[in-house]
């Protein structure tokens, strides 16, 4: 049977090299360069990169997060300014290891590029701001120039194909249940899958992890 993961290969986001004089125009040019230029850069095999992708928030989700500030207690003077993931991107890689060197070459490589650096990073494989759900992936808010020189900001998702679909299938299923709208006793079923999943893979990167320190 065909793999799930062949659907989702070859979905790059292409641009051109950067050159070392390079000036950006507007800041959604620049998040594409990024996200193009990580798997040259990382050094991996090209099939370990099975999605790049990025997005600009619509309107109304923009509006929405909007009012979710607002109904904070800190947030109840928000507005569009604040919202951190106008811009979004996502690499998806094919496990741990490979996940563990595009983090490597990124916090290597924002540095480098014109006035961009990262802001907050999210380890979320290891530890979800203790919340009870199985969500994970590793969060960075990186600041990225513009060609007039402002800074914008965007969100950038690294995951695995394991933790992408087990994340996915977590938001639709019971993070927003009435997309799917599950009946609970499935909602839990989604909810152990998860965590399984979750077990399984920090397992395998372990004993990996440990093998290759008792070939040293």
């Amino acid at each position: 049977p065909r793999s799930p993961k062949a659907g989702l290969r070859r979905h790059r986001v292409q641009m051109p090299p950067r050159t070392a004089d390079s000036s950006f125009g507007h800041p959604g040019a620049a998040s594409s360069e990024l996200l193009a230029s990580m798997p040259n850069a990382s050094g991996l095999p090209p099939d370990s990169f099975l999605n790049i992708s990025k997005r600009t928030k619509g309107v109304d989700s923009l509006l929405g997060k909007v009012g979710k500030f607002r109904s904070t207690k800190w947030g109840k003077d928000a507005t569009v300014a604040d919202v951190f993931d106008m811009l979004g991107g996502r690499i998806v890689v094919e496990d741990l290891k490979s996940l563990e060197k595009v983090m490597e070459t990124l916090e290597a490589e924002v540095p480098t590029w014109q006035g961009s650096s990262i802001l907050r990073k999210e380890n979320k494989f290891l530890v979800n701001d203790e919340k009870p759900d199985p969500y994970r992936a590793v969060q960075y808010t990186i600041a990225i120039p513009s060609g007039s020189g402002q800074l914008h900001t965007m969100e950038l998702q690294l995951k695995t194909f394991s933790s992408m679909v087990a994340s996915d299938l977590f938001h639709n299923a019971v993070y927003k249940p009435e997309v799917l709208n599950l009946q609970q006793e499935l909602q839990n079923g989604v909810r152990d899958y998860n965590w399984q999943s979750d077990y399984e893979e920090m397992s395998d990167y372990l004993d990996i992890k440990k093998a290759k320190k008792q070939e040293l």
